[in-house]
């Protein structure tokens, strides 16, 4: 994104170069990368802060921070399910611990199993959607959570 060609001929480039070297001209950051994606204007606004990044250029980097953000959105998910599955092993170990036992606070163990088996659940069969670029077609995996 922030690449600009040296050229021997044209000194525009290097003009450039030196300007966002002084701090004339701008660097375009990652978040601004990751906004310009909602832009309806995206290519114009890029190369408003940069004339030199193609729209070839752009493409590819619009591709490997949609790559980033499904990947990113994916791990999430997948430490949400193992932090709830955690959280629960230890209410049930809590609860284990407690079995027999007439203690206060037993009450709030089993209503926190509860709601940590609820959201592990929903965590687990959370399903994949996927988009098909040549039909428009959106489909749904299965709700495997490791794939």
């Amino acid at each position: 994104a922030n690449k600009v060609p040296i050229d021997t001929v044209d000194p525009s480039p290097s003009r450039y170069s030196l300007r966002r070297f002084c701090g004339k001209e701008t660097f375009i950051w990652l978040d601004y990368l990751i906004g310009s994606l909602l832009s309806s204007k995206s290519t114009y606004d890029l190369q408003k802060l940069n004339p030199y990044f193609s729209e070839n250029d752009i493409k590819k980097v619009y591709d490997v921070i949609v790559g980033t953000i499904l990947h990113s959105n994916r791990a999430g998910q997948i430490n949400r399910t193992v932090s709830d599955a955690r959280d629960l092993l230890n209410l049930l170990q809590q609860a284990k611990d407690k079995a027999g036992q007439k203690m206060q606070g037993s009450s709030d163990i089993f209503a926190g199993i509860l709601q940590k088996s609820e959201s592990l659940a929903v965590n687990l069969a959370t399903k994949r959607h996927f988009v098909d670029n040549k039909t428009s077609t959106t489909t749904t995996s299965s709700t495997r959570v490791y794939d």
